[in-house]
């Protein structure tokens, strides 16, 4: 598993605690920003938390790791809240490379 350090804070993770524990990323890649499966230790990494500040929807994929299996489980999950907010990324992603292609 890959862990970065402390990186910066998050206001929310997971959809409602701070980033002050470790958190793993379960959202699509961004190249150059963020990777999917990375984890953080003590908050994000300045572009992360620059994106997530720019497009909140991504905040809900930075999920505990004590809460790993679960959120895993509901992302796999069609129909469940996570998996939407999964898919909500991925059009901003697509909108963004289509707007810069």
């Amino acid at each position: 598993m890959r862990t970065k350090g402390d990186g910066g804070k998050a206001e929310r993770t997971g959809g409602s605690s701070t980033a002050r524990g470790t958190v793993m990323y379960l959202g699509p890649s961004v190249h150059g920003i963020i990777q999917s499966g990375t984890s953080y230790k003590n908050g994000l990494p300045p572009k992360a938390a620059a994106l997530a500040a720019l497009h909140p929807v991504f905040l809900e994929l930075f999920v505990p790791v004590d809460g790993l299996a679960r959120a895993r489980k509901e992302l796999a999950e069609p129909g469940s809240r996570l998996r939407g907010v999964y898919e909500e990324a991925v059009k901003i992603l697509e909108r963004w490379e289509s707007a810069h292609v």
